[in-house]
């Protein structure tokens, strides 16, 4: 049985999500796993993506990259949403605002930010992914033929 997620600093739902494929990003799983210690109601509902995944949020717009085009299916992006008791807004834009944003790292791309490439506030991703790819310091989540 999967787990819920538990605003304990260590949410176990958010970890079976960091460890869906192998390779997690060192750095960013690191600054998630202690702004999670620090914000226990900070959760993901993504990291790494797979192909057919990918590909169906693509048809359904609700991602504008094809398979190898994001930073998920590099294992280099997390996507967050807030669990905060009596507040049913998981996408709480003070939260996002106020909590997150003081607390990602430049050399993090946030899509919160003022003039992101794409406005999405739970994106944050390894920033200059591509060449990290390119440079084979990153792999991609699954061989696909």
């Amino acid at each position: 049985m999967t787990p819920k997620h538990e605003n304990s600093g260590h949410c176990a739902r958010c970890q079976l999500i960091l460890d869906r494929y192998p390779g997690f990003n060192k750095e960013l799983r690191e600054w998630f796993e202690g702004f999670q210690k620090d914000h226990p109601e900070g959760h993901l509902s993504c990291a790494g993506r797979g192909h057919d995944e990918q590909e169906v949020l693509f048809h359904r717009k609700a991602s504008k990259a094809r398979w190898t085009q994001s930073a998920h299916n590099w294992n280099a992006a997390l996507d967050i949403f807030c669990l905060i008791p009596d507040n049913g807004d998981i996408y709480d834009r003070v939260w996002f605002y106020q909590v997150l944003g003081p607390c990602i790292p430049t050399q993090f791309s946030w899509y919160g930010r003022a003039n992101a490439k794409f406005p999405e506030m739970p994106h944050i991703e390894l920033g200059g992914w591509e060449a990290y790819a390119l440079r084979k310091e990153i792999s991609i989540v699954e061989q696909v033929s």
